[in-house]
């Protein structure tokens, strides 16, 4: 969910997502793009795993005073 948000808030990367999808699936009637036809979406591959690492990636903090 926070990917969304992150979209939501930054409207020019909202509209490049939606441009990359839509020349992927052009027809909203038509079948579905397949996982191999979306997986080539290169804007959307870097939105789902950044999406992931911000909301499962631990937040780590050094603790110890040293370098």
């Amino acid at each position: 969910m926070i990917g969304v948000y992150h979209l939501l808030r930054n409207p020019e990367a909202k509209q490049r997502l939606v441009d990359e999808v839509d020349t992927a699936w052009p027809v909203l009637e038509d079948q579905a793009p397949g996982y191999e036809d979306l997986e080539k979406l290169p804007f959307l591959a870097s939105v789902s795993i950044s999406s992931y690492l911000i909301e499962f990636a631990p937040m780590t903090t050094k603790t110890d005073g040293g370098d």
